[in-house]
């Protein structure tokens, strides 16, 4: 072997030498690349997930949000259209009482509660009184009770009171306290 051949030898090893090196880190260089990128998705990942929690959370809270105004908005529209409906259902009743008042009905009505009251005491321990709108009926309930009945100075919404005073006893059968008791406990359900 001459030097030629020998330098030639020596360069085509000193260049397969280096070959395999560069290969080699060039391979070792790859996996810490694909390990770094492994790494890197995984906390992309993560922060993703991270941040798609978050995101659904805040969602899910306006969402609660909004749901719960409608809601209060949507209570707030039925109470209104249940105070209406309730209002004219009351409307219709007065009306409904206000031909009532006309019958003789209800001339018997005053007369069975006048005479009601009067078991409760004697008559000259109690005093009763009808509605002014009643006026004309008072000759007639005088002749039917045998009681000298009183005109209110102020309008109860027709019926009669009574006043026991030895007792502290108000007899109130006028129609506005039994349609006000009956209006508070009213309630309209769907």
């Amino acid at each position: 072997m001459n030097i030629n051949d020998k330098l030639q030898h020596f360069m085509e090893v000193s260049m397969n030498s280096a070959m395999q090196k560069k290969a080699s880190l060039v391979e070792e260089y790859k996996e810490g690349l694909n390990i770094q990128f492994e790494n890197y998705k995984k906390d992309a990942i993560k922060k993703w997930e991270v941040q798609e929690h978050t995101q659904m959370e805040s969602i899910r809270r306006e969402f609660s949000k909004d749901f719960s105004l409608q809601q209060q908005h949507i209570r707030r529209k039925l109470t209104h259209k249940k105070d209406d409906l309730k209002e004219l259902l009351f409307d219709e009743v007065q009306k409904m009482l206000n031909d009532y008042f006309e019958t003789e009905d209800y001339k018997n009505l005053l007369v069975n509660e006048i005479k009601s009251s009067i078991e409760i005491a004697p008559e000259s321990d109690i005093t009763i009184y009808i509605d002014p709108l009643d006026a004309d009926k008072k000759d007639y309930l005088e002749a039917k009770t045998g009681v000298a009945i009183s005109i209110s100075k102020y309008s109860f919404g027709r019926g009669m009171r009574a006043i026991i005073p030895a007792r502290n006893i108000l007899v109130d059968n006028s129609f506005n306290y039994k349609i006000n008791e009956i209006k508070t406990d009213y309630t309209i359900t769907f």
